[in-house]
């Protein structure tokens, strides 16, 4: 059987480090290395690590000091760590289903398969309605964009089918660690969507980006919309970053964030320096859809009590990931004609 070594790069995951391990603790295919990438935490999260390592008799629990430049560099250090075959990358804010490596073996082992991966449930990241509505507009498609990995494993929904399926990208793919070397890696320059980036140059390469419906992670969202707002301005200006890199991976559903802060521009622009009244119609309707669109998000679940932080998470996520896509453009415009210079 091929080995397998699971990457769990972190920072401050000190509260929440303990969900993985114990998911990993449970798994019926055990892994046979796990390595935590501890990228510069201050919350003691080494502790937490070694202290689990003590409390399990883990021989297979190690802590890798990250570089502190980011997730992706963080990855290639876990990884560059192991002497695996297979790897299946995680996350501090998640707890695997106990077939969940199991599944990432089998789904690597498929014809033609570069990186598989698996849905989320998406949980609340905190006891409070604000992160209940959190973690409901993270799985809605005004919130996840139509991610595939997010609304297919939504508990409130049946699951479409459990057939593997192409998608665009899955979330802590699992690949082979020869893969890995022959891409280069992560791509160290990306702060974020570094795994967008990753799959979207195995598909290059001619292979398959697999979802698995079956295969279960559950996740834990932000707790607060402050939270939400940062990770989705870093989203939104790596997401630019990325496809400055590679153009032809961008999907229109990817942009729509980024338009929507276009029209509101013009719109806004068009308030002040004309007089009709259909400029300040076409402002009112972003509100007024997102709050249709919160009522809708609430009803799926019968929370009609998160109505209210539903719209303001919606309108989060799309002004944060857009005005900072925008910004991100700018700054790469103005980078490059430095450097010509």
């Amino acid at each position: 059987m091929p080995t397998v070594g699971v990457v769990i790069p972190c920072r401050n995951e000190a509260r929440s480090l303990a969900r993985v391990l114990d998911g990993l603790a449970a798994q019926t295919r055990t892994p046979d290395d796990i390595v935590v990438v501890d990228d510069g935490s201050t919350d003691g999260t080494s502790a937490v690590v070694e202290d689990w390592g003590r409390q399990h008799g883990d021989q297979h629990l190690r802590t890798v000091a990250g570089p502190v430049r980011g997730v992706a560099a963080a990855v290639n250090a876990g990884v560059s760590s192991l002497s695996t075959d297979i790897v299946v990358r995680l996350d501090g804010h998640c707890r695997p289903a106990a077939d969940y490596i199991a599944r990432a073996v089998a789904l690597v082992d498929l014809p033609d398969v570069g990186v598989g991966g698996g849905v989320w449930i998406i949980d609340p990241g905190a006891p409070t309605l604000e992160a209940e509505a959190i973690a409901i507009a993270s799985a809605h498609p005004l919130g996840s964009g139509g991610a595939r990995y997010r609304t297919a494993g939504d508990r409130f929904k049946s699951v479409p089918g459990t057939k593997p399926t192409d998608v665009d990208t899955v979330p802590f793919g699992c690949f082979s660690r020869s893969l890995w070397e022959a891409l280069g890696g992560l791509d160290e320059r990306l702060r974020s969507n570094e795994d967008y980036d990753f799959n979207y140059r195995v598909r290059q390469r001619g292979l398959r980006v697999v979802l698995d419906p079956s295969m279960q992670c559950t996740y834990y969202a932000r707790p607060t919309v402050s939270a939400v707002a940062r990770q989705y301005l870093r989203y939104g200006w790596w997401k630019a970053r990325m496809l400055v890199r590679h153009p032809r991976s961008i999907k229109w559903r990817q942009l729509m964030p980024a338009l929507l802060v276009l029209a509101l521009c013009v719109a806004g622009a068009g308030t002040v320096f004309d007089d009709g009244e259909g400029w300040l119609l076409m402002l009112a309707a972003y509100p007024a859809s997102m709050l249709a669109g919160a009522m809708h998000a609430a009803a799926t679940r019968h929370r009609w009590a998160a109505t209210a932080w539903l719209a303001a998470i919606f309108i989060t996520i799309h002004l944060a990931w857009g005005l900072a896509f925008w910004a991100s453009l700018a700054s790469a415009v103005v980078s490059r004609r430095e450097a010509r210079a």
